[in-house]
């Protein structure tokens, strides 16, 4: 008989809970610009993925009420231009984006809990996060809310998670494995 020794030690234990999910923009750090009269678009100064601050002037409306001044289209936060749903020349009203800034820094990550695991899910538990696109690096965030209703067709319950994303790797749409901390066992017997 072919025995090994190891080491036996007391050490915390982490139970996790392995999910799939998704990249999404931050909601709470996006905002549309629209213009609030209508008239044409004459000019757009950004497209997509350019960085913009606070009362840069993205885009210039012609309207009759204004009387021959443009009607300046201003970015109402910082962050990057993900959406650009107009061009020049197009009408434009209230009801119509132009375009959609968000700030990419901090990033929602959407798990899909089945309906058996909801009870082991709660706010504020960890997650670490991998995707395709950087097999080798795990990106760390906490649950920030949860859903309050299972999706009937798929039987899970969104999940949505915070995560840094300040050197911008991440890219909203990226499908993602999520590994959320559930329970941690402290001081139990662990080989080492």
């Amino acid at each position: 008989v072919d025995l090994k020794i190891e080491l036996v030690k007391m050490n915390d234990l982490e139970m996790t809970l392995k999910v799939t999910g998704r990249i999404s923009a931050n909601l709470n750090k996006t905002a549309k610009v629209n213009s609030t009269l209508q008239g044409r678009l004459i000019k757009l100064n950004f497209d997509i993925n350019d960085h913009v601050k606070v009362g840069d002037v993205v885009g210039l409306v012609e309207t009759p009420e204004l009387l021959g001044k443009p009607l300046e289209l201003k970015a109402p936060i910082d962050g990057v231009i993900i959406e650009r749903k107009s061009t020049v020349g197009e009408l434009a009203d209230k009801d119509k984006e132009i375009y959609i800034i968000s700030d990419p820094s901090q990033l929602w990550v959407i798990a899909e809990i089945k309906e058996r695991d909801i009870s082991a899910v709660k706010f504020g538990q960890e997650a670490a996060v991998k995707v395709l696109a950087y097999p080798e690096e795990t990106f760390h965030g906490s649950i920030v809310r949860i859903a309050n209703q299972v999706e009937p067709e798929s039987r899970t319950l969104e999940v949505r998670i915070e995560i840094s994303n300040v050197d911008g790797r991440l890219k909203s749409g990226m499908f993602a494995d999520i590994e959320i901390t559930t329970k941690i066992l402290e001081k139990v017997l662990l080989i080492s």
